[in-house]
């Protein structure tokens, strides 16, 4: 064991960049080296960049680098566990042992660490994550995990969520609360009937649900389900665009309004007319009668 080891995994040796992997690996559950390159590694590289390693752009010829050896040593301290897939490379969780170093240093916000997921669930959640990551980080917007919100609402701390459960993230917002869904397939005409009826029944009138599909022509189906059920609240993102933007969206409603997401120090998040929108093949309703 190296010196430099030695120093990392002693009572006394931790240092920032280290305590922040075990944190960033606590809030979000699981994480790439690619995400967790581009969270505490490089963070000085451009919007660009990290948007391409939160969307796991590292290859194995990237398994050299300050991350991967820095992983591979906390992994051998036991601090933090090895996950293997199929088809994915290696993803990262804390172990007890590192929970213990969050506790010790009065760092924790989770009472334990988080249990393993299951191998039908992973890739969903290394989207929701690579998402929740490029509006925290590089939009600054305050967002809630669906398992800080779950955990919250056992403290009987007032959360949002419908009879269908948490959404996959949640944006803060006075002016706009925003709920974010990310879809990799497309569910069924009743259920997507029942989520939205619920997401407009217990949530408050000014908030709005972002969708984010990650199938070919996911966003112009969605948008024409939310026409036929005058679901106005909803407001749709193809996951390569979400991408290209850098987050910013924008996010379609099937009224042809929009709703752009951009950084907590700047403007506030818009709904406006956007023509452009017809590109996902939709009628856009604008609600005047002709």
């Amino acid at each position: 064991m190296s010196k430099e080891r030695k120093l990392r995994v002693s009572d006394e040796g931790w240092n920032q960049r280290d305590l922040q992997v075990l944190l960033s690996l606590e809030r979000w559950g699981v994480l790439s080296v690619g995400q967790l390159d581009g969270l505490v590694f490089h963070r000085e590289v451009g919007e660009g960049k990290r948007v391409e390693r939160f969307f796991n752009s590292f290859n194995r010829k990237d398994y050299g680098g300050t991350a991967y050896r820095v992983l591979k040593e906390l992994e051998l301290g036991g601090f933090v566990k090895s996950l293997t897939y199929i088809n994915l490379l290696n993803l990262y969780s804390l172990a007890v042992p590192g929970h213990k170093v969050l506790r010790k240093h009065g760092l924790n916000a989770l009472p334990a660490c988080g249990g393993e997921i299951a191998e039908s669930l992973v890739r969903h959640e290394l989207v929701v994550n690579a998402v929740g990551l490029v509006l925290s980080e590089l939009l600054g917007l305050r967002v809630w995990t669906e398992l800080e919100r779950y955990l919250a609402s056992a403290k009987n701390v007032k959360v949002r969520r419908n009879e269908q459960g948490f959404s996959d993230l949640w944006i803060e917002d006075e002016e706009q609360p925003k709920a974010v869904e990310i879809e990799r397939t497309q569910k069924s005409a009743d259920r997507y009937a029942k989520t939205w009826s619920a997401y407009r029944r217990e949530f408050p009138r000014n908030s709005v649900v972002l969708y984010i599909t990650c199938f070919p022509g996911g966003a112009g189906r969605l948008l024409r389900r939310a026409r036929k059920l005058m679901a106005d609240h909803i407001y749709v993102c193809d996951l390569e665009d979400f991408k290209s933007s850098l987050g910013r969206g924008p996010f379609v409603g099937y009224r042809g309004g929009e709703v752009e997401l951009v950084p907590a120090n700047g403007a506030a998040p818009t709904v406006h007319q956007h023509a452009a929108a017809a590109k996902h093949d939709v009628a856009f309703d604008t609600g005047v009668p002709s």
